[in-house]
C-alpha cells in the first residue's frame, strides 16, 4: 500500500479532507490548504500559519508501523524558530506498533507542505 497526497483536490482556506490538526503543548495553530504558484505540485499546498509549541496535522485514516513517509516543505518565516518535519506512528504517546502519519512545525514557523506520501516498506 502507498498513497500520495498533493492537496490539489482540497478546498482552499480549509483543512484537507481526512486530516486532523492540533497542537502538542500550547498555542493556536492554523492549518489550511492554500494556492501557491511556487508549489512543486501546483496549485495547492498545506500551510501552517499559526503558532504553538508543536502544531501538527495528521492523516487520520493512516496506520503505518514500518515503511516510509516523505514530504516536500518550504519554511517561510519564523522569529522564534523555523522548523518542521514528519510525524511517524502517532497514537496516544506510544511508539510500538502502527500509528498515524503527518507533519509538524514548531513555535511560530510558517511552513508550506506539498507532495506528501507514505507506504509500507518492501516485504511488508
Amino acid at each position: 500500500m502507498a498513497e500520495s497526497i498533493n492537496f490539489d483536490n482540497d478546498t482552499a482556506a480549509s483543512l484537507p479532507g481526512r486530516w486532523s490538526a492540533g497542537v502538542t503543548g500550547r498555542g493556536a495553530p492554523k492549518w489550511a490548504v492554500e494556492v501557491d504558484s511556487s508549489a512543486p505540485g501546483k496549485p495547492n499546498v498545506l500551510k501552517q500559519s499559526g503558532s504553538g509549541t508543536f502544531p501538527y496535522c495528521v492523516l487520520t485514516q493512516s496506520s503505518l508501523a514500518d515503511g516510509y513517509v516523505e514530504v516536500k516543505f518550504k519554511p517561510l518565516t519564523g522569529d522564534q524558530d523555523q522548523a518542521s518535519g514528519i510525524i511517524w506512528r502517532l497514537k496516544g504517546g506510544h511508539i510500538a506498533g502502527a500509528g498515524a502519519v503527518g507533519v509538524w512545525t514548531k513555535a511560530d514557523s510558517v511552513t508550506l507542505f506539498d507532495d506528501f506520501s507514505y507506504g509500507f516498506s518492501s516485504g511488508h
